[in-house]
């Protein structure tokens, strides 16, 4: 008799448990789906998009491998500035019309700030393309011609990193899904015909999309470079 009455309470017990069980689960199940509602109601949303159709400058079908820049876009920036006469610094080359637009943008030069030694060319304006608001072009070089500095050639987006990089990769742009370095083409840097190469892994190229002041930026750096070191 003591036995069974021990049963029932034992029973009794774990029958209460379990209802209690069930209401907490009902709570927590009804928790996590608010949280995921609230989640997907956070689900990032572009402001409207601002500037010209960019879609003249920037192809991503182009042919190179600095696709989506086309030629007009390269030759934009790369005539944007110059090395000064002893190779020291980095000058603006003036005010430069942007292609296919009625835009005119005037170079930032900014000296090196770290340790890297690269000056840093901004040109500013804003556009659209493919869905994308562009924020300008960017290089990061140094006035020297052929040292071991990288030449790093920049697009400018407002758009989150996750969102630049999955469009580009969508779009058959040469770049991993989530902005992640991605090695493109490398030489080992030992035996490279450049006088100190050979403290550098490898010389190559690197794709990749992260923050960068405050924008976000599609990278492209062609140099010397260690594993792992972009």
């Amino acid at each position: 008799m003591r036995i069974s009455i021990g049963l029932v309470a034992v029973l009794g017990l774990l029958a209460g448990g379990c209802g209690n069980a069930s209401a907490d689960d009902s709570a927590t199940s009804s928790g996590a789906t608010s949280a995921a509602e609230a989640a997907q109601e956070e689900v990032y949303k572009p402001a409207p998009l601002r500037g010209p159709d960019l879609s003249g400058l920037f192809d991503a079908k182009e042919d190179h491998v600095l696709a989506p820049l086309t030629m007009d876009a390269r030759m934009l920036l790369n005539y944007s500035y110059k090395s000064n006469d002893n190779q020291t610094a980095l000058v603006s080359a003036g005010p430069r019309e942007v292609p296919t637009t009625d835009i005119t943008v005037t170079p930032r030069i900014i000296a090196p700030q770290g340790d890297d030694g690269l000056w840093k060319v901004r040109l500013d304006f804003e556009g659209q393309w493919e869905g994308l608001q562009v924020l300008g072009l960017g290089a990061d070089t140094s006035p020297v011609s052929f040292d071991l500095k990288p030449d790093i050639t920049k697009m400018y987006f407002a758009e989150p990193v996750t969102v630049v990089a999955k469009k580009l990769a969508d779009l058959g742009i040469d770049v991993n899904p989530d902005g992640s370095p991605k090695v493109l083409r490398k030489l080992p840097g030992k035996g490279y015909p450049a006088k100190g190469s050979d403290t550098f892994d490898w010389h190559g190229q690197v794709s990749m999309v992260r923050e960068d002041e405050g924008k976000t930026a599609f990278i492209f750096r062609e140099g010397f470079f260690n594993d792992g070191e972009y």
